[in-house]
């Protein structure tokens, strides 16, 4: 018996380190059943905030609830993801960034696959290190590429 725990808990560490390497832990701050006010924009959206200003206009046009957090930007940039989900929730499932780190790739997942497509709005909202963020130019999110513009 004293083997089996042994090995349950040497599972159970293995498989939480191997989590972890796949989303850093404060990257998505906020996540809510939400979308932006223009609804024409479609089913997904990428936006960035670099400055206090932009993310305060970005969380409310985005309808998100409550103030938005309060962050330091010498540290830290805000990335919105607006998309559609169906009756499962999304969840930002993994991160990965290119060899220069000019695009970063997000991957979603859900928790099911027996799921109606009903087409409810989700907004993510991450906090992704300064210095990670200074070369990025592309963000593809559920396989779309999006613009970001220099920085």
């Amino acid at each position: 018996m004293n083997k089996f725990k042994v090995m349950l808990v040497l599972l159970f560490s293995v498989s939480l380190i191997a989590c972890s390497n796949q989303l850093p832990s404060k990257s998505v701050i906020h996540s809510e059943q939400t979308g932006p006010v223009d609804h024409s924009i479609g089913s997904r959206l990428v936006k960035i905030a670099d400055r206090t200003e932009t993310l305060d206009d970005l969380w409310g046009e985005f309808n998100l609830e409550g103030k938005a957090p309060t962050i330091n930007f010498d540290e830290s940039t805000i990335l919105f993801l607006h998309t559609i989900e169906s009756s499962c929730p999304k969840r930002v499932k993994k991160m990965e960034w290119n060899k220069d780190e000019s695009i970063l790739t997000i991957h979603t997942t859900t928790q099911s696959d027996n799921c109606n497509d009903i087409g409810i709005p989700r907004t993510f909202v991450l906090e992704l290190e300064e210095e990670k963020v200074g070369k990025l130019a592309t963000v593809v999110f559920e396989g779309e590429p999006f613009n970001i513009g220099e920085r």
